[in-house]
């Protein structure tokens, strides 16, 4: 039965195609020219092939090809669409975009707003086309002059690799440390006040902007839906973000990035502000980031060319202040701009590395340049600059566990970061290698006080005050907190 089923098909699909109407001359010449490029099995070439067979297999293979290339064609218009939407480029543009970059519209819209996005565009443009792949390949003139693609930017603008429309960029307020991203975050990056970006999400409008919180002086960020002109309102950029996702949607299992929403980790948005914090204060810039061209030095071992640079150069600006030069740098002292000397090597760097000299007593204190408690935490802001976001994913993804050779604390010996090497435990009366203070001024090891807070007779009890103390009360020392805590150490 099955056999006659099939031998019957076969005879209604040969009536089919003997019945079907001839087309015309153009429609069959292009037809013989597709049947022609097909490459058809060896098998199909036997006396035991029909040409009738032949004709249908050939018709079914391009069938398939059709709606492959109806399928290819559908999937570069939506990416076409995509660099439309995110671009100021034509669809011609965007095709010959796509063909460059291997059909990945990422790496277009990438492309676009990263450095050499200028030569990239000129390789878009019609006199430029002939020359896109020599472009491509690496023998672009080197002649042309380098073009900031940054001073091109009008806004409102679209943020290439977010849906949110900056329209005023605003100003950079140099107030306290909160108006700077947590060092620990994934970018590290100033927060403008009276910035004011647009995004649309689930067909609802959003403008999002920041000011200054009149109560705490911190910044303040707040959200809209222009369409109940509902707004929300929060001390973080994920705060508002995720009171709308919970409103509207009744979940809290939705996690928000309210850095992704405002815009604050697109690249170009980072480099915008950058810019305007090297126009703004050239010291802070300086104090948070390294020099154009250069590349970021996480590791805490200084060379000793490195250390002599610094020592010069705070003695150096030591001097100036001394003859009244620039007697504000006296109450700020401006490791930013000591920086700026010193290749790869940033203010916060510079400051951690004084102060760890001062402390261990190498070097005395410079006159002029007392020694203060760092305004970022070193440890995290190195991760951040040092990572730039990218490494701390791929360990995450890739289950490694590795440790920054900045991070290794010695095996053996004295421990180089300690800021106390010469006092000694109050319960071992032994060199500490990590000191911590309880919340009543007393010092140990960390070590020590572990023992004694986990211990039966004494758990989570201090051995001086008899109080109730937990290892989350105690502060370990640093060269980042020593000047803060350094008048609260008691004697035991």
């Amino acid at each position: 039965m099955k056999i006659k089923r099939v031998l019957r098909t076969t005879k209604a699909r040969r009536n089919q195609i003997s019945s079907a109407p001839s087309s015309s001359a153009p429609q069959q010449q292009q037809q013989q020219q597709q049947q022609e490029s097909v490459i058809l099995p060896q098998f199909l070439d036997g006396p035991d092939v029909t040409e009738e067979q032949k004709q249908l297999i050939l018709k079914r293979v391009l069938e398939v090809r059709s709606k492959y290339n109806a399928f290819v064609e559908k999937d570069v218009c939506q990416k076409v669409k995509t660099i439309l939407f995110a671009s100021d480029l034509t669809e011609d543009e965007a095709r010959l975009a796509l063909s460059i970059c291997n059909d990945n519209e990422q790496d277009v819209l990438n492309r676009l707003s990263g450095k050499g996005a200028q030569k990239f565009r000129n390789m878009l443009k019609p006199a430029s086309r002939d020359t896109a792949e020599c472009i491509e390949s690496g023998s672009e003139d080197e002649n042309l002059d380098p073009v900031d693609p940054l001073e091109s930017i009008t806004f409102p603008y679209r943020l290439p690799s977010t849906p949110t429309t900056i329209i005023s960029l605003g100003s950079y307020h140099k107030s306290t440390a909160a108006w700077w991203s947590n060092p620990g975050s994934l970018y590290h990056h100033p927060i403008p006040i009276n910035y004011k970006a647009m995004r649309v999400e689930k067909n609802r409008s959003f403008i999002m902007s920041i000011d200054e919180d009149p109560e705490t002086g911190n910044p303040r960020f707040i959200v809209t839906d222009q369409t109940t002109n509902a707004t929300f309102v929060g001390n973080t950029p994920t705060k508002p973000w995720t009171t709308i996702c919970i409103s509207y949607k009744g979940s809290r299992t939705t996690r928000i990035s309210g850095p992704l929403y405002f815009g604050f980790s697109d690249p170009t948005l980072q480099r915008l502000l950058t810019k305007m914090v090297q126009e703004s204060d050239i010291n802070e810039y300086y104090y948070r980031f390294v020099g154009d061209g250069e590349s970021f030095c996480a590791d805490k071992d200084w060379k000793d060319e490195e250390r002599q640079l610094l020592l010069s150069e705070i003695s150096r600006r030591c001097d100036s202040i001394s003859a009244g030069d620039n007697m504000e740098e006296a109450k700020n002292f401006p490791f930013g701009l000591v920086s700026r000397n010193i290749p790869n090597r940033t203010g916060f760097q510079c400051q951690f590395e004084y102060n760890r000299l001062v402390m261990i007593g190498q070097i005395s204190e410079f006159d002029g340049c007392p020694v203060q408690p760092l305004r970022v935490n070193y440890d995290k802001l190195v991760k951040s600059l040092a990572s730039n976001g990218q490494m701390k994913r791929a360990r995450k993804f890739s289950g490694q566990n590795q440790v920054d050779s900045w991070i290794k604390k010695p095996i053996g010996g004295p421990n180089p970061w300690n800021p106390l090497p010469d006092m000694k435990d109050a319960i071992t009366l032994e060199p500490m290698n990590e000191p911590a203070i309880s919340p009543d001024g007393y010092v140990c090891d960390y070590q020590t006080w572990t023992r004694i807070l986990r211990s039966p007779e004494s758990k989570d009890t201090c051995p001086f005050t008899k109080k109730s103390l937990s290892r989350r009360q105690l502060v370990k020392l640093t060269f980042d907190n020593i000047a803060e805590y350094v008048d609260k150490i008691r004697e035991s």
